[in-house]
């Protein structure tokens, strides 16, 4: 388990009931003491609470009240279980500057936290979660045997609305099953929450005291008649029939998405009430179907969570963003302010750049090894520094105009681009983070290259070029990089990347299967519109873009079934449709890769934040071609 630090913050205000603060309990007590606080506004705090946490062994020590502490002490998580955080409350949470998880969250920022944990269904116009999994509920230890089935009717009965039970439902549930259900009133065990005010109960009802052990005690009752929330799916996977009497039609709503039998919102359903009643398989058949498959561990879950580098745009540092497309490890969300998509992943990677990538899974994707596609690379290169060479010397066509200049390429892996740059009149240097690589450009190539990430390295003098074929995309903090770049390079010198497209065919087909097919170490996700914007706010004109990466049988409908037709033989109409999307994919920009050749215009200080000059209005990029 890593040694991250986790907040609670459940929801513990009056009306509000107990189980928001009974699973931070639960899920605290599974983590190593040090690991976690849960935060309770003092103006929220009653006795009670102290009597709930003795019982889950969580010490008066695990509790924090003063919001001063919050900022004062290193936390990497928030969990935020509030069913319906406000837009002031998560404002006030996202200026702490944590990675905010939301728990079962149903309020209008829904969409803007970093991960969202369901432990049941929510309505699928509020957005899908990262994780929608009802066996991380804590669920009891023991199961009822399925015999009550065979049953004209529930003999005994639990009634439970839990900690607070604002709406009163306990007493008329209890009151409709005596007065028109016909039950004896020995037949009702009544649970009195923790926060319970004075109850008038109808006689001879057996009664619980805030059972700090409810969830086990559960499987003695062949029916549970609760609200939606926790002890309905714990009840559920007790082997217990249930039956929701729900105090709004929110938990109406989630109710019926569960599927279990519901009879009303704060006035019974009768008929619908003693029809139930009446058949008990159908009531079981029905709550076990809601019942979660199995238990998990929700320690294990977030033992495997790891703090992402990035919370904000990584490029304009913008908490404006919504989520595009939740995964299980990771979210994808769009900056409102610049346009940019990016990716926040919170399990661990496995290291992928590594001398394996360039061999056994280069030759996996494309049929040989990086070095057998050397010659292939190095002839793109040529028509990436001739494009470099018009722009640095206007009206330059040939390779053997004058010295190009100093030029970094970052990422330069064997150096196919390095050794084409050499040829082209360049003076070359690389960065490779791969050692392999990095000793064969220097011994094959008798090219300099570092072995280390550019945010180290350091150079004495400027570059009129910097390159990043494919890379830009695998750094984090894009704002640091571009920045750095900006450093390195002379007033009007270039730097120029590559990287995916997220306008390409592929992207328009359908942007989450893009997006879920996107490499994990690929965190930010271009189009030409958000490099001229950003690239502008770090002292950047784009000079010049090209589309690339063109694919007409990834084209919807027709694509494959023309790339079909031309693998079965050679046709004149099948070779002219196929020249004609491929015509249509380059007047359109929908090549799946763009290249970008940007001029630094201005400067960008050390440690300061993006940037923007005066006159940025008067450089509006220009689209070459």
């Amino acid at each position: 388990m890593h040694s991250y630090r986790f907040l609670f913050a459940p929801s513990a205000a009056p009306g509000n009931g107990t189980g928001h603060l009974r699973r931070a309990l639960r899920w605290a007590s599974e983590l190593p003491r040090k690991s976690f606080k849960i935060y309770i506004r003092a103006s929220h705090w009653r006795e009670e609470f102290a009597q709930m946490a003795a019982a889950y062994r969580v010490p008066a020590s695990g509790f924090l009240s003063d919001e001063r502490e919050i900022k004062a002490s290193h936390w990497d998580f928030v969990l935020l279980d509030r069913r319906a955080t406000s837009k002031a409350d998560f404002l006030w949470w996202s200026r702490t500057g944590l990675q905010l998880i939301g728990i079962d969250e149903g309020g209008p920022r829904r969409q803007h936290f970093s991960y969202l944990i369901d432990t049941f269904p929510i309505p699928r116009r509020f957005g899908l979660a990262n994780i929608c999994d009802s066996a991380y509920l804590s669920l009891p230890e023991e199961r009822r045997h399925a015999d009550s089935g065979q049953k004209a009717r529930f003999d005994n009965i639990l009634v439970s609305f839990g900690g607070e039970d604002p709406a009163g439902l306990t007493e008329k549930c209890a009151r409709w099953l005596i007065q028109s259900g016909g039950y004896d009133p020995s037949a009702l065990t009544i649970v009195l929450g923790s926060l319970f005010g004075p109850r008038e109960l109808p006689a001879g009802v057996n009664t619980l005291h805030a059972p700090a052990d409810l969830a086990d005690q559960l499987h003695r009752y062949e029916l549970v008649c609760t609200s939606f929330g926790l002890t309905a799916y714990e009840a559920a996977y007790a082997g217990c029939g249930v039956i929701l009497f729900n105090p709004s039609s929110y938990h109406r709503r989630l109710g019926r998405l569960a599927g279990f039998p519901m009879v009303g919102v704060r006035r019974i359903n009768g008929r619908r009430f003693s029809h139930f009643l009446n058949h008990p398989s159908q009531v079981l058949q029905a709550s076990r179907r809601a019942a979660p498959a199995e238990k998990r561990s929700p320690a294990s879950l977030l033992g495997r969570l790891r703090a992402p580098e990035v919370r904000d745009c990584p490029a304009c540092g913008r908490l404006t963003a919504e989520a595009v497309l939740r995964c299980a490890e990771r979210s994808f969300f769009r900056c409102r302010q610049c346009g940019l998509l990016y990716q926040i992943d919170f399990f661990a990677a496995q290291e992928r750049y590594t001398r394996d990538y360039f061999f056994e899974e280069y030759r996996s994707q494309y049929g040989r090894s990086y070095l057998e596609d050397f010659a292939a690379i190095k002839q793109m290169s040529r028509r990436r520094l001739a494009v470099l060479r018009r722009i640095l010397s206007p009206g330059t066509t040939s390779f053997d105009s004058p010295p190009g200049g100093r030029l970094l390429d970052v990422g330069c892996a064997y150096g196919p681009f390095l050794a084409a740059a050499a040829e082209a009149g360049f003076e070359p240097e690389g960065l490779e983070p791969v050692s392999s690589a990095a000793d064969y450009v220097r011994s094959q190539l008798d090219i300099p290259v570092w072995n280390l990430p550019f945010e180290e390295f350091g150079a004495e003098k400027l570059y009129d070029v910097i390159s990043m074929w494919f890379v830009i995309e695998h750094f984090a903090r894009v704002d640091a990089v571009l920045s750095k770049a900006g450093r390195l390079l002379k007033m009007g010198g270039l730097l120029a990347f590559s990287t995916p497209n997220s306008t390409g065919i592929s992207a328009r087909k359908s942007l989450k299967e893009f997006l879920r097919q996107s490499p994990r170490d690929h965190h930010s996700i271009w189009s030409p519109a958000v490099a001229r914007k950003v690239l502008l706010q770090f002292g950047f004109r784009v000079k010049k873009i090209v589309i690339t990466g063109h694919h007409p049988e990834r084209f919807p409908l027709i694509g494959p079934r023309l790339a079909e037709a031309r693998r079965r033989g050679p046709s004149r109409l099948h070779d002219f449709a196929w020249a004609l999307l491929l015509r249509l994919s380059v007047v359109f920009g929908l090549g799946d890769t763009f290249e970008v050749y940007a001029e630094k215009i201005g400067e960008v200080q050390s440690g300061a934040g993006p940037y923007a000059p005066d006159h940025a209005g008067q450089h509006t990029g220009e689209q070459d071609g």
